[in-house]
């Protein structure tokens, strides 16, 4: 696999995918009453896709940047 097929839309879109499958998991758990998230997300668009994948599960969200 060269680099150019790493950390493309298409991995990532995957990677959404399987970040909002887990933390629908975790929302489903009887005994998980908090769900803490930390992915670095280097591009806006992913961070909208998983922020608004979590809100449209009924979940809060609350963000916070390291600069």
């Amino acid at each position: 696999m060269g680099k150019d097929n790493v950390g493309n839309r298409e991995t990532k879109t995957m990677a959404i995918d399987n970040i909002l499958h887990m933390v629908d998991n975790y929302r489903k758990c009887s005994i998980c009453k908090m769900i803490v998230l930390v992915w670095l997300m280097d591009e806006q668009w992913v961070y909208q896709k998983v922020a608004g994948g979590i809100a449209d599960m009924g979940l809060d969200v609350k963000s916070v940047v390291l600069v």
